[in-house]
């Protein structure tokens, strides 16, 4: 069983790019989801589970036992093969504390003799900005890890689906099965540097509590410190997390991690990532459902690193060995897909080829699927040699349309172009810097840097000529001598002249021939 737990707003964000590789087809056979965060307005979280949500629609109308428009298999077709659910049945999420206007003075109640030792440890003061154990956790801890390793671990025995299914998994090893539980939070801010080593550290205690000594292994996505905000006028909300304190946090809590992991065994395999210059956020959001920060290059980086931690064989586990990678790129000025970290044998060159075949496919499911949206529309192409060589037209398109999945389909397509156009827009903002992957700026309505909370708006359908040209260009080659890729005009080939009806199922045959002749290489 593989589980990945994200750890605040930006643990949410590597869960979501999680989510995003898994449409395209790179992930487990398996996944469980989870997420903590005091804060469960939080916009980051908010964003990562309607992308979860869109995901497990979209998969269980492609995938699931019912229907008669289905993908099979995944070796023509691998887009949504993971099976991913949350990790308790419902949302998924552990808010540490749920009562509304929670404070520290609340979860531990009556001090006692131990109040003088509260006192020692969190401040308190007229100042707002200095106030640690009234201060109200609604919107998370703040930038403020030790508040947030307090709540934590006094909340983590009060009972909870999150908690129990995470023993029930680890149970589960008993049988001879083997555990995946990877942890993704951030060094900076408040709840993902909390909870990063906290959750872990609860996890080993439970496993000694069982018992168990074998095959249940704990992996780390650490972000380091890759984008700032501007610190809040004078009139604003003055307790939050500060850009300018980032780097003196991490440097702390880096040390803290060394002498941590060089005493206990914590992690299997950790990874960090950063980003050298920052990307620059041009606003700032104490928490709730505005903090809901654009995605960005490293949390991408951060999903392959989840990728390689579920598939690549664990060290024994009498080794106790702590492996810990550290990404970078061989030129701080410019990314390209050579720079992105391998997760199987075939280099960078595997992530490049799904990658990059996904956003063909992308573009081409843009522009074919607005000639199946209504009657007149199939009516003018119901004759054509491609429609009747998918099959289309033995499908019931009144009593059984296809129209739902496709609409399903739809949504983790715009959900995926959202997601690469934020990346893209951030890094083409540094004029210094060159982005050398992808090219999806023309399929949405820009990207507004005043307002980066706000989603970008995706095109509904492309003309013949902006398909024709997005399908050619919206990914770089992986190498400069590489082949040319095929173009839009050998996909028009491909449906006329293949099938894929005995692979799968009505609609199915046609998003199958789509996104095999959207590859990056002749087929």
């Amino acid at each position: 069983m593989d589980i990945i737990i994200g750890v605040g707003g930006t643990g949410a964000k590597v869960v979501e790019a999680a989510v995003q590789l898994a449409t395209i087809g790179i992930g487990p056979t398996e996944l469980r989801v989870g997420f903590v965060d005091q804060d469960k307005s939080n916009g980051n979280l908010n964003r990562a589970q309607y992308a979860l949500s869109n995901y497990i629609e979209a998969r269980s109308a492609w995938r699931g036992p019912e229907g008669s428009h289905k993908l099979h298999g995944s070796e023509d077709c691998p887009i949504l093969r993971t099976n991913i659910e949350t990790i308790d049945g419902g949302s998924g999420l552990w808010v540490p504390d749920e009562r509304s206007g929670s404070t520290l003075s609340s979860i531990f109640g009556a001090m006692q003799e131990d109040n003088y030792l509260f006192d020692a440890l969190f401040e308190t003061g007229k100042v707002e900005k200095d106030e640690e154990q009234d201060m109200p956790l609604d919107e998370g801890y703040r930038g403020r890890p030790h508040l947030g390793a307090a709540a934590i671990s006094a909340r983590a025995n009060s009972g909870s689906g999150f908690w129990d299914a995470i023993t029930e998994a680890i149970k589960s090893v008993g049988s001879g099965s083997r555990v995946n539980i990877m942890i993704a939070g951030s060094v900076f801010g408040g709840t993902g540097a909390a909870g990063f080593p906290t959750l872990a550290r609860i996890i080993r205690d439970r496993l000694r509590e069982e018992k168990i000594s074998s095959n249940v292994h704990i992996g780390g996505v650490l972000m380091l410190p890759y984008f700032g905000f501007p610190d809040p006028d004078e009139d604003e909300n003055q307790n939050v997390a500060r850009a300018n304190e980032q780097l003196m946090q991490s440097r702390g809590a880096l040390r803290h991690y060394e002498n941590m992991l060089s005493s206990q065994h914590i992690f299997d395999q950790l990874y960090l990532i950063g980003w050298s210059p920052f990307f620059v956020m041009d606003y700032h959001q104490p928490g709730a459902g505005d903090q809901r920060n654009p995605a960005l290059l490293p949390e991408m980086l951060a999903a392959t690193a989840v990728h390689k931690f579920f598939t690549a064989p664990a060290a024994p586990d009498a080794e106790g060995v702590q492996q810990i990678n550290v990404s970078a790129r061989a030129n701080e000025r410019a990314l390209s897909w050579p720079d992105i970290p391998a997760m199987g044998t075939n280099g960078s060159r595997e992530f490049h080829e799904k990658f990059g075949q996904f956003l063909r496919f992308a573009a081409a499911f843009k522009y074919w699927k607005a000639h199946l949206d209504d009657d007149s529309s199939r009516k003018a192409v119901h004759k054509q040699a491609w429609y009747k060589a998918q099959g289309l037209d033995q499908l019931d398109w009144q009593n059984n349309s296809p129209s739902e999945n496709i609409t399903r389909l739809d949504l983790v397509v715009d959900d995926f172009i959202r997601w690469c156009a934020a990346m893209e827009a951030y890094a083409r903002k540094d004029a210094n810097f060159t982005f050398n992957l992808w090219n999806v700026m023309g399929m949405v309505k820009g990207v507004d840097f005043k307002r980066p909370n706000q989603d970008a708006e995706v095109a509904i359908s492309l003309s013949d000529d902006d398909y024709a040209q997005f399908f050619e260009s919206v990914v770089s080659k992986h190498g400069t001598s590489d082949d040319p890729m095929p173009d839009s005009a050998e996909l028009a080939d491909g449906l006329t002249e293949d099938s894929f009806e005995d692979e799968h199922d009505g609609m199915g045959s046609m998003i199958a021939a789509l996104y095999t002749y959207s590859s990056v290489k002749e087929v």
